[in-house]
């Protein structure tokens, strides 16, 4: 009798396991593919303002934990402890996938290794051939992550929806998780028309933000613009209020730049501004 209830236990457990993402088969020309969309946007929106390219992406959409990737580690933005890194010989940023892909250095003899680390409906997962893949603790969450396949833009759309959704931090939609602790009146509106556009209304808090019935926020009149940089997208100079300091976990000078990346009240607009071509 003992032996059939731990069956069972072990069935219903391994039926709640979430089934991990496969790894990007060809990281660099999923890469490839996503600048030409971006190239062709850019003559639609163009932008004068150079960016800094710090090679580096964001990870813990929504509520899950917030992480940052860059030069082979994977931070904890909101403490700034080293959770995992690596001996990186070249990487590869594919935002339009959440993923990134390291080579590592190999000892002289051995065959090469690479680890991803990938974010999907699920949650935040690191994977290695021949390794169990690893789903980073805090970070399990359900999303809805469309791939916006009809769409010509949909690469650039899935990036503008992750900008949106790395900015949503206990329940709140907020302008920059980094620099601000509660929401902008005037980025809210389009950042929950995106979530509800996008099937992800139940990461914030709906008693507090009134979720539109309808995606009719009218954004024409507003001055869009894409980064010259793979990521992010969104960003903005000398915001009222924020908290720059809050940027040094990311890139010290940042704070001297006064310049918030990603923005998700921008990212919010444009995505609504793509969606509606």
């Amino acid at each position: 009798m003992k032996g059939w209830l731990l069956f069972l236990l072990s069935f219903l457990l391994a039926g709640e396991r979430p089934k991990p993402p496969a790894m990007l088969p060809n990281p660099a020309e999923t890469l490839q593919t996503y600048r030409q969309h971006l190239t062709q946007l850019r003559q639609q929106y163009p932008t004068t303002d150079s960016l800094p390219d710090l090679k580096f992406f964001l990870f813990g959409m929504g509520n899950r934990m917030k992480l940052i990737y860059r030069n082979g580690r994977l931070i904890n933005a909101r403490t700034g402890n080293i959770e995992w890194q690596w001996d990186v010989e070249h990487e590869i940023i594919v935002p339009s996938e959440y993923s990134v892909h390291l080579n590592l250095h190999a000892e002289p003899g051995t065959p090469p290794r690479s680890v991803q680390i990938r974010e999907d409906e699920t949650g935040v997962w690191i994977l290695q051939a021949g390794k169990r893949p690893h789903l980073i603790h805090g970070t399990r969450s359900p999303l809805s992550l469309p791939r916006f396949g009809s769409d010509p833009d949909g690469p650039v759309l899935r990036v503008l929806l992750q900008e949106v959704l790395m900015n949503v931090a206990d329940g709140k939609p907020l302008t920059s998780f980094f620099v601000y602790d509660q929401p902008i009146a005037e980025d809210t509106v389009p950042i929950l028309a995106v979530l509800q556009a996008t099937g992800n209304t139940s990461v914030v808090n709906r008693k507090t933000y009134v979720v539109p019935d309808g995606v009719n926020v009218d954004v024409t009149i507003k001055k869009n613009r894409i980064s010259g940089v793979d990521y992010p997208l969104s960003w903005q100079r000398n915001a009222p209020g924020a908290h720059y300091p809050g940027l040094t976990v990311l890139e010290k000078t940042l704070v001297k730049q006064r310049l918030i990346l990603p923005q998700a009240g921008q990212a919010a607009d444009l995505f609504l501004q793509l969606s509606k071509r």
